[in-house]
């Protein structure tokens, strides 16, 4: 069971009639506005994660434990991902 907030969630759950296995907390840096809780299928990457909200990957550092991860590093039930913006210019 996981536990977001005033609620318990059990291991699977369903959304959309889909079964979901990993709810992943993420958050931007610094911008972009994203702060809220993802859930994907089970074996779902970072790569999945960016296309559930809809983002461009190349644009974006992913962070799990403040440590850079791989676009298609599998990600885990419960983790806490942060984006971190690529800025680029002179």
């Amino acid at each position: 069971m996981g536990f977001d907030g005033d609620f318990i969630y059990p291991r699977r759950h369903r959304l959309s009639g889909r079964a979901f296995a990993l709810r992943i907390k993420v958050k931007s840096f610094p911008r972009g506005g994203v702060d809220k809780s993802v859930e994907l299928p089970d074996e779902s990457t970072a790569l999945n994660l960016f296309k559930a909200l809809n983002m461009r990957p190349d644009n974006w550092i992913v962070s799990r434990d403040d440590k850079v991860i791989p676009d298609d590093c599998p990600l885990k039930d419960g983790d806490s991902i942060r984006l971190l913006s690529v800025v680029s210019g002179g």
